[in-house]
């Protein structure tokens, strides 16, 4: 027959267990929820970047047409 001590101690072990795997259900809940928001993140850099990049080339095509039209004005040349 199992003495008062040994029952606690089985008790403990059992408590403790129950904590570590909380613990580590937890822990594996977090991580999942941090690499959805890493994923989340890098879609929304690769939109941005693609974004960015569609208004650097307008912005150089603009600088290009007011460069030309600059040269046409120095040149007397008029636009119509």
């Amino acid at each position: 027959m199992l003495v008062l001590g040994e029952l606690l101690a089985i008790l403990s072990l059992g408590i403790a267990g129950f904590i570590i795997h909380a613990e580590m259900q937890h822990r594996r809940q977090a991580e999942e929820q941090v690499h959805k928001l890493n994923a989340d993140l890098e879609r929304k850099v690769a939109e941005r970047t693609v974004e960015l990049a569609e208004r650097a080339k307008d912005l150089k095509r603009s600088n290009m047409e007011l460069q030309q039209f600059a040269a046409n004005k120095e040149d007397g040349a008029v636009l119509v």
